[in-house]
């Protein structure tokens, strides 16, 4: 499958002069990344990492956990491959958002999307959100190897 990939690659490089992109998630761990990762431009990490391990959390329970989930976890793929790191949080307008993937599973069997029907047993808490959000922006803004920021489903 790698050499199928490879040869993928290739081909799209010959008619596509842009940036092409890997995508990963980063749960309970970051995807693998496969072998030719290093024929991409950036790599996307969608992020649902738990924050907290308990609902309701601070405001700096909530930094502390992302600092902890960049640093070791989104900082060993760039490490190891010196892309550009783009970030996808997925933190649901949900009670207990900060939970991330574990709000759902707890082995974050999750994809870093959070469906209707997943959430329709928690209360819209879209204030917490915020607070995850305004909690994790800062940390990904002070780290330069991440380069671009985006959320996904934010329910506004």
């Amino acid at each position: 499958m790698d050499e199928e990939w490879r040869s993928l690659i290739s081909d799209v490089r010959k008619e596509f002069t842009g940036s092409l992109v890997w995508a990963a998630n980063a749960g309970l761990q970051v995807d693998p990344l496969p072998g030719f990762v290093f024929l991409f431009d950036e790599i996307y990490i969608t992020v649902d990492s738990p924050l907290v391990s308990y609902p309701n959390p601070s405001f700096e329970e909530i930094a502390y956990g992302f600092t902890e989930t960049v640093d070791n976890l989104i900082y060993e793929v760039y490490r190891s491959t010196f892309k550009p790191i783009m970030i996808g949080f997925a933190y649901p307008s949900s009670e207990g958002s900060a939970l991330g993937c574990q709000l759902i599973d707890d082995n974050c069997d999750n994809d870093g999307i959070f469906s209707t029907q997943e959430l329709s047993a928690f209360p819209i808490d879209v204030d917490q959100q915020t607070e995850v959000y305004n909690a994790i922006f800062p940390v990904a803004a002070s780290r330069e190897w991440i380069t671009g920021i985006s959320i996904r489903d934010l329910s506004p």
